[in-house]
């Protein structure tokens, strides 16, 4: 086992605040990885026990604040592979009993959050270990022989205390073949007997360090790891006790930590003829200031209230469709600041004003053709952005936020605010929230633009006559002047999809979403709305206008399907039915301008070719 860091530093004349395990001498650990400069070499971290090499992936590097090294990881995409695969190599795996212990810092919780296992948790395929985190606390996941129900079977044992992010933690699991045990700070914090016998591997998958990583999910930690050990034996309580007492000191350490970072760049939300809400995401908690004004630089300051990581701070006061300029300014506690560029927005224009707005849809799971997309859309220099859902894969997964949102999309939302309806894949997670400043309850919501209103309805949510969305969307239709009238929400009330709603290939199809039709459609019909916005399928369609279960060319309501940002391209069925006039198969987005009693509507694909057309007339 590697001499304590302490000792080397004494020896050299130099005093590094820094913590080593004292295994029990008569057997080492398997592994032990002490995060420091000596232990990084070309191609990864050198593990001082076994010999095994942690390989880093993307930015993971160590990092010093003081006189303190560790391992810091960025939360985006930085992690450590031990083995690619343990098909190909099962060494250096604890068999029946085991033990992990490691000092870590997390700055941001997940949901399923990693610091060191290999795992696969996929529907009823569970196998593995995993020491990580979630929302509020350490857990400790573990498979077995013992417990296996045909294809393995996973307990979650969490802790019993809750962890404090940006803080050094020691946190350490047990298993003696019998029984599980999680420890915090070398204080008992759990214990299970659901598990029992050896440890039962998946077939195949990654043995990774900083990460919850399986065959379908990816969840980087965002933190910092100063050591790790991996044991092939369960230690006992009093052993747990002297890993942490050996560094114990670590409780008072500041985190080391990279310079502050934006997650998520400036971008614009709710916008108003007197205001716009400014929002933006740092990667630890820090206060925030927008600086903005008519000229740039800007020199009017609004500061909010209180150090956070997603910062959201709302412009009051503002003159109505008027050009403003603003940056953002954090700094967290240390005194570490980050400062934007300076960017542009508009206010909302009034009523006799003409305007232009841009209409997308299922974005999700390909941020390079989401990013062409929305840059196409930017050339258009709309007032704003509508999504229809699905802006992401999966909404609990706060990186696929990152990356499939708001990267791809940030030349366009730096100047021009979205206004999002919720889709299935957001499961309607808290990030939605997080992310959005809306009008309450956010889930639906309408706002004006111009002489337009636009309603937002959450598609997956219960839509019966008696239910809250359907009649508070009737009170405001009802209660509407607007000379236009827009609705959208994300399951389409007609499509003419393949298989979606009902596999046209070997029988019917109820060509789109009942339960939006039987709810929606007869108030657009009956309050005059003149376009239905929605995606889901991930294609263009659009109808021809309709009313009462026909085509109405003069009186009918126009639905448009556009599912087609960047998610994979689905199909239509081999008939038509009815009530399509236009469809396409590619990824797209649609643009519409109106001007008095004039609408003009336009779909582009993917290289800005124009595709669909028409204009109305009131």
């Amino acid at each position: 086992m590697r001499n304590s860091l302490i000792g080397q530093a004494m020896m050299a004349g130099v005093l590094l605040a820094a913590v080593a395990f004292a295994a029990p001498p008569e057997k080492p650990p398997l592994s032990h990885w002490l995060f420091d400069a000596s232990c990084a070499g070309k191609k990864g971290f050198a593990d001082t026990a076994g010999g095994l090499l942690a390989r880093p992936v993307a930015g993971a590097k160590i990092h010093r604040t003081g006189d303190l090294e560790a391992l810091v990881l960025d939360g985006l995409g930085d992690y450590l592979v031990v083995y690619k695969n343990i098909a190909k190599s099962r060494q250096k795996l604890p068999r029946r009993g085991m033990s992990v212990a490691g000092w870590v810092v997390i700055e941001t919780p997940a949901q399923w959050g990693g610091i060191v296992g290999v795992i696969q948790d996929n529907g009823d395929d569970e196998h593995g270990w995993i020491l990580g985190y979630n929302e509020s606390a350490c857990y400790f996941g573990l498979a077995t022989q013992g417990a296996d129900d045909g294809n393995g079977r996973l307990t979650y044992l969490t802790a019993d205390q809750p962890y404090t992010t940006g803080k050094w933690m020691h946190v350490a699991a047990t298993y003696d073949g019998r029984a599980m045990r999680i420890y915090v700070n070398g204080r008992p914090a759990g214990e299970s007997a659901e598990q029992s016998g050896d440890i039962l591997y998946p077939n195949k998958g990654p043995y990774v360090i900083g990460a919850y990583r399986d065959k379908n999910e990816f969840v980087p930690m965002q933190g910092a790891i100063r050591e790790l050990a991996v044991y092939d034996r369960a230690l006992s309580p009093e052993q747990v006790r002297a890993l942490f007492d050996a560094g114990a000191h670590l409780l008072e350490a500041p985190p080391v930590r990279t310079a502050l970072k934006f997650f998520v760049k400036p971008y614009l939300q709710w916008p108003t003829p007197d205001g716009m809400t400014i929002m933006w995401e740092t990667d630890r908690p820090a206060d925030g200031v927008v600086e903005w004004g008519r000229t740039n630089p800007p020199t009017e300051r609004v500061a909010q209230a209180d150090p956070r990581r997603i910062h959201e701070v709302r412009l009051d006061g503002l003159a109505p469709q008027t050009r403003y300029f603003y940056r953002v300014r954090s700094t967290e506690a240390g005194g570490d600041t980050l400062v934007s560029d300076v960017r542009t927005f508009q206010t909302a224009v009034r009523p006799e004003t003409p305007f232009a707005f841009v209409v997308l849809g299922d974005s999700r799971s390909n941020p390079k053709t989401y990013r062409r997309i929305t840059d196409l859309a930017w050339h258009q220099r709309p007032n704003f952005v509508i999504h229809v859902g699905d802006i992401v894969a999966v909404g609990t997964n706060k990186r696929q936020w990152i990356f499939q949102c708001f990267q791809p999309s940030e030349g366009l939302l730096a100047h021009v605010p979205m206004m999002p309806a919720l889709g299935n894949h957001e499961q309607d997670a808290h990030w939605y929230y997080d992310y959005f400043a809306l009008p309450k309850p956010e889930y639906y919501y309408d706002y004006t633009w111009g002489n337009a209103q636009f309603f937002v309805v959450d598609s997956d949510r219960k839509l019966t006559a008696d239910s809250e969305q359907v009649r508070w969307l009737e009170k405001r239709m009802a209660a509407s002047k607007a000379t236009w009238k827009f609705v959208y929400f994300h399951h389409p009330a007609f499509s003419s999809d393949a298989d979606d709603y009902g596999d046209t290939g070997t029988g019917d199809s109820t060509w789109g979403d009942l339960k939006v039709r039987n709810a929606i459609v007869p108030l657009c019909e009956k309050y005059n709305v003149d376009i239905v916005f929605a995606g889901h399928i991930h294609v263009y369609e659009r109808s021809w206008p309709l009313r009462g279960g026909r085509v109405d060319p003069d009186g009918g309501v126009i639905y448009v399907t556009t599912g087609g940002a960047a998610a994979g391209l689905e199909r239509f069925a081999p008939a038509r039915p009815w009530f399509v006039n236009h469809v396409m198969c590619g990824h797209h987005y649609v643009y519409v301008k109106i001007a008095g009693r004039t609408l003009e509507y336009q779909a582009f694909d993917d290289h800005d070719r124009l595709f669909d057309t028409f204009t109305l007339h009131k």
